[in-house]
């Protein structure tokens, strides 16, 4: 039997109906390609199933931008004077599923910037994640106590420096609950005021080694940033919210990622 895959779908648009003649269907800056200020949104779909031998394709694009375009984007244009992205996504559940049979609707996505997305998945619709950026600037100096200082300084080259160097970290944290009756999981302000409170006044412009205790026998790692990062959080939010995945960025090549279901991480070593 074949293997069951994910084909992700992007669709980029703004709130003017209609279509730009002459444009791509799916361009980069959007369709309706809007000449008055109105800003891009992002729909991400994913979708589950089996490829077809004969064309190898899980479903034809066109097929899939068809029902977005046709079906999901009038809707989100009717409801987004009046609801939240995150009651938004409920609404658009039942009547995008049909248009992609026989493949299975996964999750939807609305990316209202680059910074700050809402996603529903399927077995779990009743909650919304919420995913936000932040950015934080910080120094350290990567060392262990373990090894010697012959072994930091071969491991680690220069970021073994004793005066350390800093990064320009950013911080993508999600979470996952039911919308409440303000129409949103959480109040964007209660959620910017705990991250602020627990990660960023807590790390931004500070030498991680010298200025935080927890870092002054563990080594400030990528890992063990975000692992602290994760384990600040995890508690930090009232239920039924809860802390569903963080992800560390210390350049834009090397990031971890901590998941609340296993827990584990994945990150790589500059």
């Amino acid at each position: 039997m074949a293997q069951e895959i994910t084909l992700c779908r992007e669709i980029r648009f703004t709130t003017e109906g209609g279509a730009s003649a002459g444009a791509s269907g799916n361009s980069f800056a959007g369709n309706p390609i809007s000449h008055h200020f109105s800003p891009v949104l992002i729909l991400r779909v994913g979708l589950l199933g089996r490829m077809d031998a004969g064309t190898g394709m899980l479903m034809n694009i066109r097929q899939v931008d068809q029902n977005v375009r046709g079906n999901l984007l009038p809707a989100i244009r009717q409801y987004a004077g009046d609801l939240t992205a995150a009651a938004i996504l409920q609404h658009l559940w039942p009547i995008a599923a049909p248009g992609f049979m026989p493949a299975k609707l996964q999750s939807l996505e609305i990316a209202a910037s680059p910074w700050l997305q809402h996603r529903i998945v399927y077995g779990d619709r009743a909650m919304i994640e919420l995913t936000e950026r932040f950015e934080f600037s910080a120094a350290h100096r990567l060392h262990s106590p373990q090894l010697t200082d012959q072994e930091n300084a071969d491991l680690f080259g220069k970021c073994n420096n004793p005066h350390g160097h800093g990064h320009n970290y950013e911080l993508e944290v999600t979470v996952c609950g039911p919308i409440g009756a303000d129409g949103t999981i959480i109040p964007p302000a209660t959620f910017h005021e705990i991250i602020n409170r627990l990660v960023i006044n807590r790390m931004d412009h500070k030498n991680l080694n010298v200025q935080l205790a927890e870092f002054r026998a563990l080594n400030p790692t990528v890992e063990n940033i975000a692992a602290n990062i994760f384990q600040t959080l995890s508690s930090a939010f009232a239920p039924p919210v809860r802390l569903k995945r963080v992800r560390l960025w210390e350049t834009p090549k090397t990031s971890c990622q901590i998941e609340a279901a296993a827990a584990g991480s994945n990150g790589e070593n500059q």
